[in-house]
This record gives C-alpha cells, sequence and structure tokens, in this order.
C-alpha cells in the first residue's frame, strides 16, 4: 500500500509537481522500458540497463564541436588539469592496488576510456599535457591494460561521444566490448560473449546520416 501511496505523498510534499505525477501515473516515456529503474528514469526515458550502463536522452552532437570541453582544456579546468608528468607517488599506488587484487585472485582489466579527437588535438596544441603520453607508455607495460584513448583505433570518432566529447556514447563502448572480445585472453573473454555488441553498432552504422554534418558518422 505504501508503494500505490508513494506518488501522492511526492505530490504532495512537493517533491514532484501535477505535471510530472500525472505522467508518471499515466506512463511517462520510459515506463515501457525495463531497462529503467526509479522516478527520473520512467518520467524522462532515461535509466540503467542490466550491464549498469546509464542509458541517457543526451545523444551524440550534430556538429562535434564541445565548446564546454574546449573552454576546460583552455582553462585547466574540471577533469583537464594540465601536468608535464605522470605523479610518481600515484602511479605507485596505482600498481600497489593491481598488486593487492592479483593476490586475491582478482583478475583486472585496465582501460583507458577514448577522447574525442578534436579535444586531443586542442590538449596537445596547448602543451600542458605531457602526462597523457608518459601514461600511455607506462600502461603499455601492465598487463591486460587496453589503450583505447584513440577513438579510431576501434573505428570511431569524434561523433560517437555525448556531448561533452569524454564521455563516449553506447556504441563506442560495444566496439571496445569487441575489441576486447578480440584481444583478451581466452578464459575471459566469455564476459564478453554474445553478439549484443554486434547489434548495437551495426544499428548506429545503420542509421540515416543528416547532411551538413563536421564528420561522416554524425548522427541527428
Amino acid at each position: 500500500m505504501r508503494r500505490i501511496l508513494q506518488p501522492y505523498v511526492w505530490l504532495g510534499s512537493g517533491v514532484i509537481g501535477s505535471a510530472e505525477f500525472l505522467s508518471l501515473m499515466t506512463g511517462g516515456p520510459g515506463r515501457q522500458s525495463p531497462r529503467n529503474w526509479g522516478l527520473v528514469a520512467i518520467q524522462n526515458g532515461a535509466g540503467y540497463d542490466r550491464w549498469g550502463a546509464m542509458q541517457t536522452k543526451a545523444t551524440s552532437p550534430r556538429v562535434a564541436e564541445f565548446p564546454e570541453t574546449m573552454e576546460r582544456i583552455r582553462t585547466g579546468g574540471s577533469r583537464f588539469e594540465p601536468g608535464d608528468a605522470v605523479s610518481a607517488e600515484r602511479w605507485a599506488t596505482f600498481l600497489a592496488v593491481l598488486d593487492r587484487l592479483e593476490q586475491a585472485g582478482v583478475r583486472t582489466i585496465v582501460i583507458l576510456p577514448p577522447l574525442a579527437g578534436r579535444l586531443q588535438a586542442a590538449m596537445r596544441q596547448t602543451g600542458r599535457f605531457g602526462y597523457i603520453d608518459e601514461l600511455r607508455q607506462r600502461l603499455a607495460g601492465v598487463p591486460l591494460a587496453f589503450d583505447f584513448f584513440d577513438p579510431s583505433s576501434i573505428g570511431s570518432d569524434d561523433c560517437e561521444f555525448l556531448s561533452d566529447g569524454f564521455h563516449a556514447a553506447p556504441v563506442a563502448w560495444a566496439r571496445i566490448a569487441r575489441s576486447l572480445a578480440e584481444r583478451l585472453p581466452r578464459d575471459l573473454r566469455v564476459a564478453f560473449g554474445g553478439d549484443e555488441a554486434g547489434r548495437e553498432i551495426a544499428r548506429f552504422d545503420s542509421s540515416p546520416r543528416p547532411p551538413g554534418t563536421e564528420a561522416p558518422a554524425c548522427r541527428s
């Protein structure tokens, strides 16, 4: 009974408005999807799928310029703080964590996620992000570490990112999963089995390409 009455409690306490209440009670855009959990997910069509990945309403930009992130790179803002080298202390901590996991019998896969090419070019142009190349070189010597920093390494491009350019869209992660399934030791490939990644890629590749987009893979 408490669950049945909960929307009325939210309405009465001001958590949701009348329009949101009606949308919730009559079935919002996310109501039909079993992957959507929670009030907000039901109302706006976003939510988490069975793999724990967030399905967001944000889409890849029609023109992949990423203005807000470009400004962060210019000013050294959040998540784009400059630096010449990898911190020796933090690298040692990172290796210690991997070693502890290995001793506990946990096989750990390390992934350096992709970043939009336009943002990479902007970072190189500043000359203030030397630690990136060093990090990639160091990871090359770490077991089960995979470098996907360059989107083209998996057949991706700037239009397979969300509007910030540093969160890859689901299709890019599908390409990563397909790559891991081909490169991981055989006993670990089971985690990336099946053809779900292939279906996601095929669905994206077959979608129409609107005219006037900056990159050939951009979608509306």
